[in-house]
Order: C-alpha cells, then sequence, then structure tokens
C-alpha cells in the first residue's frame, strides 16, 4: 500500500513539473525561425571598446509579440562580441529572463507597456551594456533589486552585471528603492525623465548617491524642487546633470559638490534670480543653460565669475529677464557659443564702460583678446535701446567679423528704441548715427551738436516748411494769373481798337433805276 502510495506521489510531482515546464515554454516566443519573423543582421564593425568583432542585430519592432525569445537563433551561432536585441512596440507587460549570452548586450523595449519583471532577469546575460525601458508602465513598486542581480557565487553573494546605460524614463516612478542599483556599481548613465518622483526623498537619494560612476544623470520633468546636500558627494565622475523642467526656485547649493560638472541643463524652472554663489565651484562647467525661466528677473554681479571653463552659454526665452550684468563674461576666454535672444534686455550691461576702459588701460589687455574663440552670437528678440553704452558694448565683439557681417550673420537683433533706429539690425549700426541725449552729442567724436526736441510734431503737410513753399506757390500762380490777364487786357484794347480805324468811312447806298445794268437785264433773248 505504501509503495503504490510513494508511486502515486511521484507520478503527481512528475505531472506537476511537466505541467510547469510547459507553461514556462508558453512564456516566450517560438524560438524557431526567429529570423523569418525578425530582422536579423550580423556585421564585422568596432565595438564601444575599440576591439573589432561580429555584431548581430536583431529587431522585433512591432511584430505584437506578448514575450522575449527563450533562446537565440541558431544562426546567430557563437562567434559574435555584442549583440542588440530590439523589441520596442510590443505588448510584452512582463520582462522574462534574457536568453543566455556573454556577449555584450544591448536591449531595447521602448513602448512595450512593461509593469512588472522576472527576478533576476539578466543572470544569464550578465554582460548586458545598455538597457532601455523608456516609455513603459514601471512603477516603484515594480522595481526591486532582484531584477538586476547576477549569479550567485560560492559564498551565496549574487554577483553584479555589467549594466552602464540605464533608460528608465516616461514611466510612473514615484521613488527609488535604496538598494536597487547594489548590483549595478558599473552604472554611468541613468535617465529618470518624466518621471513623477516630486521630492527626492531619503531612499531615492540613497540609490542615486551609491552610483559612484556616474557620468550622466537626467532628472528633467521629474517635479522635483530640491536635490538633498548628501546625493553628490561621492560623485567624482558626474559630467552631465539635466534638471530642466522642474519646479526649482533657487539652484540647488548641493550643486557646489559637482567640481568636475561639464554641462548643466537648468531650463525650464522656475528660479527668480541667479546670485554670486549660483555656481560656486563648477570651476569645470562648459556648458550651461539657463533658458525658458518664466521667473527670472535678474543674473547679478558676480554670476560667472568662477566658470572660467565656460563654451557655451544659453539664456534665451527668459521673458522677463530685464538685467544681465556680464563683466564677468569678458573674463572666459573659452567662450563660443554666447546666446541671450528672446528676452526683455534692453542694454549690454559690461559695467561702467569708463570704468572698464580704464581697468583694461591700467592693466594693458587688448579688447582683441576678448571673446577670441567665440563664434555664434544670438542678441534677437530683446527690445534694444540703441545708445551710446550699447554702441560701446557692440565693440567688444568688433574683432568677431563674422556678427558684423551681413552675408555671414543671421541675427535679427533689432533697435526699439529710440524712435529714429526703429527696426535697425544692431550689425548695421554706426556710431554716426546714435545721439546721446544725455551729453548731447553723437557716439562718434564729431563736435557737439545742438538738438531740438519738439515738443510736437505736426504732419508733413503743416511743417513750416511745407507752408511756406505752399505760400510761394499760391503767390507765384496768383503773380502769373494777374500778368496773363493783364496781357489778356491789352490784347483785347488792341483789338478794338484797331478795328473803329477801317470802319471810319460810313457804306454810301446809290439808286440803279437809271443804271445801265438795269436796262440790260430787260433786253429780251433771242435764240440763234
Amino acid at each position: 500500500m505504501r509503495i503504490k502510495f510513494v508511486h502515486f506521489i511521484i507520478l503527481l510531482l512528475s505531472l506537476v513539473f511537466f505541467v510547469s515546464a510547459s507553461d514556462d515554454e508558453q512564456q516566450y516566443e517560438p524560438a524557431d525561425n526567429i529570423c523569418e519573423k525578425c530582422n536579423c543582421t550580423s556585421t564585422n564593425e568596432t565595438s564601444e571598446n575599440g576591439e573589432s568583432g561580429t555584431i548581430f542585430t536583431i529587431d522585433c519592432s512591432l511584430k505584437d509579440f506578448q514575450h522575449i525569445f527563450a533562446k537565440w537563433p541558431e544562426s546567430m551561432g557563437d562567434n559574435h562580441n555584442e549583440i542588440i536585441y530590439i523589441m520596442s512596440f510590443n505588448n510584452l507587460n512582463n520582462l522574462q529572463q534574457m536568453p543566455s549570452t556573454d556577449a555584450v548586450l544591448f536591449f531595447t523595449c521602448r513602448h512595450c507597456k512593461i509593469s512588472n519583471f522576472a527576478n533576476a532577469a539578466f543572470i544569464d546575460s550578465p554582460n548586458i551594456h545598455s538597457l532601455d525601458l523608456s516609455y513603459n508602465k514601471i512603477t516603484s513598486e515594480s522595481l526591486n533589486p532582484d531584477i538586476f542581480r547576477g549569479p550567485q557565487s560560492d559564498d551565496n553573494e549574487y554577483a553584479s552585471i555589467k549594466l552602464t546605460n540605464l533608460d528608465l524614463s516616461h514611466n510612473s516612478i514615484t521613488f527609488l528603492d535604496e538598494k536597487l542599483f547594489e548590483h549595478t556599481p558599473q552604472l554611468k548613465n541613468l535617465d529618470l525623465s518624466y518621471n513623477e518622483l516630486k521630492n527626492i526623498d531619503e531612499g531615492t537619494g540613497v540609490a542615486i548617491s551609491k552610483l559612484h560612476e556616474l557620468e550622466t544623470l537626467y532628472l528633467s520633468h521629474t517635479g522635483i524642487s530640491d536635490l538633498p546636500n548628501s546625493i553628490f558627494e561621492k560623485m567624482n565622475h558626474l559630467s552631465e546633470l539635466i534638471l530642466s523642467g522642474n519646479q526649482f526656485k533657487i539652484i540647488p547649493s548641493s550643486l557646489s559638490t559637482l567640481t568636475h560638472l561639464k554641462l548643466l541643463h537648468l531650463s525650464e524652472n522656475f528660479i527668480e534670480e541667479i546670485t554670486h554663489e549660483s555656481f560656486n565651484g563648477l570651476k569645470d562647467l562648459k556648458t550651461l543653460n539657463i533658458s525658458k525661466m518664466s521667473e527670472l528677473r535678474e543674473i547679478k554681479d558676480g554670476a560667472f565669475k568662477e566658470l572660467h571653463s565656460l563654451e557655451v552659454l544659453i539664456c534665451s526665452g527668459n521673458k522677463k529677464l530685464n538685467s544681465l550684468y556680464l563683466a564677468d563674461i569678458l573674463k572666459i576666454e573659452h567662450l563660443k557659443v554666447f546666446d541671450i535672444s528672446h528676452n526683455n534686455l534692453t542694454t549690454l550691461n559690461f559695467g561702467e564702460i569708463e570704468e572698464v576702459d580704464k581697468s583694461l588701460n591700467s592693466s594693458k589687455i587688448e579688447r582683441e583678446k576678448f571673446f577670441k574663440n567665440l563664434h555664434t552670437l544670438k542678441l534677437e528678440g530683446n527690445p534694444w535701446h540703441c545708445d551710446c553704452k550699447i554702441m560701446k558694448s557692440l565693440e567688444f565683439f568688433n574683432h568677431n567679423a563674422t556678427y558684423f557681417k551681413r552675408a555671414l550673420n543671421s541675427d535679427e537683433a533689432r533697435c526699439e528704441t529710440p524712435f529714429d533706429l526703429l527696426s535697425k539690425l544692431l550689425y548695421d549700426l554706426q556710431s554716426q548715427s546714435i545721439y546721446d541725449l544725455s551729453s548731447n552729442f553723437y557716439c562718434s567724436d564729431q563736435k557737439p551738436k545742438p538738438m531740438k526736441i519738439p515738443v510736437y510734431d505736426p504732419p508733413q503737410f503743416l511743417r513750416p516748411k511745407s507752408v511756406m513753399l505752399t505760400v510761394f506757390a499760391v503767390v507765384a500762380v496768383v503773380i502769373v494769373g494777374i500778368i496773363i490777364g493783364f496781357i489778356i487786357v491789352c490784347i483785347k484794347r488792341r483789338l478794338k481798337a484797331n478795328e473803329y480805324s477801317n470802319n471810319s468811312n460810313p457804306i454810301r447806298y446809290t439808286a440803279v433805276r437809271d443804271s445801265t445794268v438795269s436796262n440790260i437785264a430787260n433786253i429780251p433773248y433771242q435764240q440763234p
């Protein structure tokens, strides 16, 4: 009886195992004829590491698959260095374990409706290099450290995977587990953009701060308004930080620890002013974007004083920005792109030009040394007031001939005031055309010339010159009319006098009764 019971148990377990095995097989797409369903290519190229080898690409986008493949196609063989596996625009929902491979793996699954993960999803592909899971339905609850763990070692420790690039943007992540990245210590590029983080809580801050090798961090459009001071303390390799489209009202002080940062994007935030402390410590920064800030009104003196390595400065589209102090810009020798277009600026504020000139003369610095590497200057879209100050400020850019040549310059910066220079292009300005009302002379070295400012500017036909011309014309017409009338009267009198002289003898009428003419008329007619 016991033997039969044991046999029954064994049979039952075998049946359960068979059913579970069948279910496991059904969780993957059939691996047969993969390359007939997808686009498979094999090329010999040089990898990112500089090593030549075979790169095998499997593109299964837009195939309406619900699972990944259980194994790689047989046609791929074993002689390959990299695998590019693309499953975008499918309906996976759940991401299973990747097929086994020792090659460097690049996996992309955008718009796949992924909301869940299998544990140890990359345990059989520990050399995964890039993972793009953007535009899915991933939540904070579905992300856990076990997803990224590698094979288990003899001492029961899980090995790490070689993941370098991770894109989790455009999902529904609100926080991160503090141990989420414990199995990905080599992560260099992390994109969390367009997730509703709103606040960097303690767990999220700890998770990010453990990425000591991180080089690029995207946190744009996440709704955050502050960054903890401890988040960047051990990030000695971070070179690019994207914080655009958030709720910052001041520039986070935690940025001062990023001494090796090369690129910083702060556009589309609600920062109201930038002070001399805003960019402290960012001595290696090369690209700064502070555009499209709806509340930015002022950039104060000293704001750029430590940015000696800056090459690209983009400060455009700040509709309320009416004060921008540029004296610090003169000290930036490597500046190549300077864009302050579409703000509310009326002048180029380098400080008091006379004081700047004195400092230049005292230190024997030539103006040509300023902006010597500048090749792009954008000033358009501002209500510029064209006076002597802006003309002298533009002289700092004079050696950059590109801006002052119409054929090479597409910038549409124009004067808005004074009225006489309305719509005149800045690079067409000449010092002789600008009159300084405050000092009553032109910007060039001409003699002082008084200027009359009319209280009322009459229309053209009422101006004195026009009135005088009209009076002269009327008088001339009257005089000519009088002369012509006098001539006509004289001619008439002359003709009348001649007529009287010709008709002085009256006509006499004589009788013709007894004349011979009348007798001839009375002779009868005789036919021959």
